[in-house]
């Protein structure tokens, strides 16, 4: 799969990277092997996009169902913030269309931002903790 993850039990933060060209089945997939997992209910998530080189099948239709397939997850995993760090401008953009998208999603209960740097996206879903980096 090319989305790699680490969970960092101590932080209850999932750390994903995913790299190379990645469709919509392998965030799907992704999605799926997380958020089945039912010890991580609570965790927050921080995506680095920016080992990803192109998104294939980056349609509307393919970004709502991967909305629809991540809001179904949420009535398990509760309240929390997914961090999406992108430097590019495309990816920066399906951040943005992703995190809309999510917050108008019935039942939805991510909290979802999007940045430009890992350590802006660290500060946000850390506020407390603005001393300690975290490396992926």
């Amino acid at each position: 799969m090319p989305i790699e993850y680490e969970i960092d039990s101590a932080r209850r933060l999932i750390i994903a990277t995913p790299k190379g060209m990645v469709t919509f089945e392998d965030m799907a997939e992704y999605q799926k092997q997380v958020w089945g997992q039912a010890e991580l209910a609570g965790y927050c998530e921080l995506i680095d996009m920016n080992g990803v080189t192109a998104i294939r099948d980056d349609t509307m239709d393919n970004i709502q169902k991967l909305v629809k397939l991540s809001g179904t997850t949420d009535r398990l995993i509760g309240r929390s913030k997914l961090a999406i760090v992108a430097s590019s401008d495309f990816h920066y953009g399906m951040g943005r269309m992703y995190k809309v998208l999510r917050e108008n999603h019935p039942g939805s209960t991510k909290e979802v931002e999007v940045f430009r740097k890992q350590d802006d996206a660290l500060r946000w879903l850390f506020p407390r903790d603005t001393k300690e980096k975290i490396s992926p």
